[in-house]
């Protein structure tokens, strides 16, 4: 029997922020079968990225971004958890 990964968490530190201000996201990705997860995003206009072991989001222009991550198992199975986030001057 086949199971997605899990995305156990997928939350920014905050949803408002200002431009080019990095926001750290909390992301917890595992297989309850203990296989190897692939994470892949749709930055939505935004810009994510992974520094010192730590996910962030960072964006430049003043709109509100959707941003959606993929967690994919050997399987080709697939989880997906969104969150939004308002960038204002």
């Amino acid at each position: 029997h086949l199971k997605k990964p899990k995305i156990a968490a997928f939350e920014p530190a905050s949803t408002v922020t200002q431009p080019n201000a990095p926001v750290m996201i909390d992301l917890e990705v595992s297989d309850p079968k203990g296989e190897t997860v692939e994470i892949h995003f749709d930055e939505g206009g935004a810009q994510v990225y992974e520094q010192a072991g730590a996910w962030y989001v960072m964006a430049e222009k003043p709109l509100t971004y959707t941003v959606t991550v993929f967690a994919v198992n050997e399987h080709f199975l697939i989880s997906e958890k969104s969150f939004t986030i308002r960038v204002e001057k």
